[in-house]
């Protein structure tokens, strides 16, 4: 490691000090993506997608299911229809082999994402 000292401080320089940068961010964005976890029982969608547009917010949420998002996904269209596909491929002894992809992307996205 080269170390030099400057007024009683520590310079790191070098790899190392690409490393510790590295360290600091990947601390800062955990810090902010707890902090942002412990908020995610009363956030909306709204403002997820704000987050999401503009690169403010944390890059990861854990939502639970008492979190206002999560029930609003619960109810959302798509969802009941896959799970009444579910059902239905369950009580015909069918196969559960089926890909239900929903997307946000193009422009398409956005009439989507102001119903949802």
């Amino acid at each position: 490691m080269d170390v030099t000292n400057i007024d009683g401080g520590v310079r790191l320089t070098g790899i190392d000090a690409q490393q510790e940068l590295s360290k600091l961010q990947e601390q800062d964005e955990r810090k902010r993506d707890n902090e942002a976890n412990e908020k995610n029982n009363n956030i909306t969608p709204w403002e997820v997608g704000w987050e999401w547009l503009s690169g403010l917010g944390p890059r990861h949420r854990d939502f639970k299911d008492d979190d206002a998002f999560t029930k609003i996904l619960k109810q959302h269209e798509h969802v009941e229809q896959t799970r009444a596909i579910i059902r239905a491929a369950i009580l015909k002894g069918g196969r559960l082999e089926h890909n239900r992809n929903y997307s946000l992307a193009g422009l398409g996205g956005i009439g989507k994402y102001i119903q949802d």
